[in-house]
């Protein structure tokens, strides 16, 4: 699988794809579900892993359960942080996984087709948010939990590894 390069290369899957919008930072969009979908995270196996040597279909699909495994974690510990006056923002909060054994790419975002201001939830530093919930809810989750998403995908990948 070839690596992304810029925002307009893109990786189909179905109605829906993931583009590379800068290094480490992927969008989500869905033909079906169309509008930009905001505030997104990507997980992928960390470089370390992937770099290993005699990869094994075993351990590519182990890769893809880590994967899977650390978006769901994140979306469940960032639901916890997420403002909730109307409950809407909290519901499409979603995750997409594009498997690709060592290259797998997992997202979790929330959908603006479901709440069109997400994003200013999201972004706005100014608004007071009832703690535990905060702005940058997803970004600063991601950011928190990143050391555990990153062992969730190395446990995966040990449990079958030669």
């Amino acid at each position: 699988m070839a690596k992304f390069k810029a925002a307009t290369d893109r990786e189909f899957y179905g109605k829906e794809y993931l583009t590379q919008t800068g290094k480490n930072e992927w969008a989500y969009f869905s033909k079906s579900r169309p509008g930009i979908t905001v505030t997104v995270s990507s997980i992928g196996v960390p470089k370390y892993m992937a770099s290993l040597k005699n990869w094994t279909p075993k351990m590519e699909r182990a890769a893809e359960r880590g994967v899977q495994k650390a978006v769901k974690y994140l979306l469940k510990e960032t639901l916890v942080v997420t403002p909730e006056l109307t409950g809407i923002l909290k519901k499409s909060g979603a995750t997409f996984v594009k498997k690709a054994g060592k290259e797998t790419i997992g997202v979790v975002y929330f959908n603006d087709h479901i709440c069109p201001y997400a994003i200013y939830v999201h972004e706005d530093l100014t608004k007071y948010h009832k703690p535990p919930t905060m702005a940058k809810f997803l970004q600063k989750t991601q950011w928190r939990l990143r050391g555990e998403l990153s062992l969730i995908i190395r446990q995966e990948i040990e449990k079958v590894r030669p």
